[in-house]
C-alpha cells in the first residue's frame, strides 16, 4: 500500500538496529530506527516488485502442496506387497507410467496378469512376461480399498498442483 502512494518502505532486519550502540526504548524505537536509516546505518532487505512477489507467493504455495501429496504414495507399495504382487521388485518407479496404469487397472477391476502387463509403457525396461509373472497374486478387497483411497487422494493433490501451475505459467 505504501508503494502505491509513492512511499518507498525499507524492510530492515531487527538485528541490524540492535547492534548499534545506544539505548532503545519502545516509545522512541521508531524514531531511533528512522534516524539510523537516514544516516545509512541500516541496510534494507530485498523486497521484490509486485509481479515477482506474486510469483513467489504462488511458488511457495505450490511447494507447500508437495509434502501433502507424498504420504499418499506410501500405502500403494505396501498394499501391492500384501497382495503378493512383486511389481515393486520389477518396477522400481512404481508411480511411473507403467505402475500408474497397472494400479488404476487393478482398482478398476482387472485381475488377469497378462492383460495387466499390456499396460506396460514401451519405455519400461521389464518385459511384459516378467511383469505378468510379478502380478500374479490375490487381490483382497480391503487392500483394493486402500489402493483406491490412496489413488483418489493422490489424484486430488496432483490436480491441485496443476491448478496452482496455471497462474505460475501466466
Amino acid at each position: 500500500m505504501l508503494d502505491e502512494h509513492g512511499i518507498t518502505p525499507s524492510l530492515v532486519h531487527a538485528r541490524h538496529g540492535k547492534t548499534v550502540p545506544g539505548r532503545k526504548r519502545d516509545g522512541t524505537a521508531a524514531q531511533g530506527l528512522q534516524k539510523l536509516h537516514a544516516r545509512g546505518v541500516l541496510q534494507a532487505s530485498f523486497r521484490p516488485d509486485g509481479e515477482i512477489a506474486a510469483l513467489r507467493t504462488l511458488v511457495r504455495d505450490r511447494a507447500a502442496l508437495m509434502p501433502h501429496r507424498a504420504p499418499h504414495l506410501l500405502p500403494m507399495p505396501r498394499a501391492r506387497k500384501q497382495m503378493t504382487s512383486q511389481l515393486p521388485e520389477v518396477r522400481s518407479a512404481s508411480m511411473g507410467a507403467t505402475g500408474q496404469a497397472i494400479l488404476r487397472a487393478i482398482v478398476g477391476g482387472e485381475r488377469d496378469p497378462v492383460k495387466l502387463a499390456l499396460f506396460r509403457n514401451p519405455a519400461c525396461q521389464s518385459s511384459g512376461e516378467v511383469i505378468a509373472t510379478a502380478l500374479t497374486g490375490t487381490c483382497k478387497e480391503e487392500l483394493l480399498f486402500v489402493l483406491q483411497q490412496a489413488l483418489v487422494v493422490f489424484d486430488v493433490s496432483t490436480a491441485q498442483l496443476a491448478v496452482c501451475d496455471a497462474p505460475i505459467e501466466r
